[in-house]
């Protein structure tokens, strides 16, 4: 073998193995929705919850300390773990793309497939807000028809 196929073989195994072959960034909402969403369908609360954007963390904090639920034993899981105020954890994180444009600055929507209240699958937008050069998760909405 020479030395021209071993360079190919190392950087075809470095493009490979290092992701280079990725067809998006992790700094793009569609990116950021799916790593939101693969972390609540895995359980991991803490990295779900690093994901939401500052004003939504602030507010799930405020809502989380008036009225503590049963079986939550920190306010990270409030959005995380399955339960009926919930619509995370029945979104498919391979469906999420096709993001839109909002009338706010630094903000885009990702459409993603889920549930609703009764079982139905439907679209959401995930609003996503360009928070110092990462997106993060800022509410999710029924998509229109």
């Amino acid at each position: 073998m020479g030395w021209r196929t071993v360079v190919w073989i190392v950087a075809a195994t470095g493009l490979v193995l290092g992701g280079g072959c990725r067809l998006e960034s992790d700094g793009t909402p569609v990116a950021a929705a799916r790593k939101f969403l693969q972390a609540t369908q895995r359980g991991n609360c803490a990295r779900a919850f690093a994901v939401f954007s500052t004003q939504r963390r602030e507010a799930i904090q405020a809502e989380f300390s008036r009225k503590p639920r049963k079986g939550y034993r920190e306010v990270s899981e409030f959005y995380c773990l399955p339960a009926p105020h919930n619509p995370y954890t029945t979104m498919d994180p391979s469906t999420a793309g096709g993001t839109g444009s909002t009338s706010e600055p630094h903000t885009a929507l990702v459409r993603v497939e889920g549930k609703d209240m009764v079982g139905s699958t439907i679209l959401w937008n995930l609003v996503m807000v360009d928070e110092g050069g990462k997106w993060r998760v800022h509410d999710a909405n029924p998509a229109p028809p």
